[in-house]
């Protein structure tokens, strides 16, 4: 066991008065006068932060939550509208590309290999009355 482990508690955990960080929802927890179990949650590890850290962290935190919240608003809205636009995309889409010219080439037939198409015939002998030999 690492002093890592050592120092972080689970949930459930019967704790002294202080300030405990969740380390899985990046959450501050403070303990009042008297000992008391951290909040139960699945799976939670708890780290016990002293007072000075916790008035340091407590604004940062605070400060990313005010930064970070709206953006993630922003991108689930987005993705939202995304969502609900996709099958209007989709069908004018189609019905765009099926205007368009077909520009499908057909593959150009390899050097020796049959086609099944018969041959050019070949141009008829015509003499003119010009030549010699008529």
């Amino acid at each position: 066991m690492t002093w890592k482990e050592r120092k972080l508690l689970t949930a459930g955990s019967t704790v002294k008065p202080g300030f405990y960080f969740n380390c899985d929802k990046l959450d501050l927890i403070a303990v009042g006068n008297r000992e008391r179990a951290l909040p139960v949650g699945e799976g939670d590890r708890y780290a016990r932060v002293p007072a000075v850290a916790a008035l340091l962290l407590a604004p940062i935190l605070g400060a990313l939550f005010i930064v970070i919240a709206p953006g993630l608003r922003l991108g689930q809205l987005s993705y939202r509208i995304g969502r609900l636009a996709m099958p209007t995309v989709r069908l004018v889409s189609q019905r765009l590309a099926s205007r368009l010219p077909s520009r499908r080439r057909r593959p150009e037939p390899e050097v020796g290999v049959e086609t099944g198409l018969e041959p050019p015939p070949a141009p008829a002998d015509t003499k003119s009355p010009s030549e010699p030999g008529s």
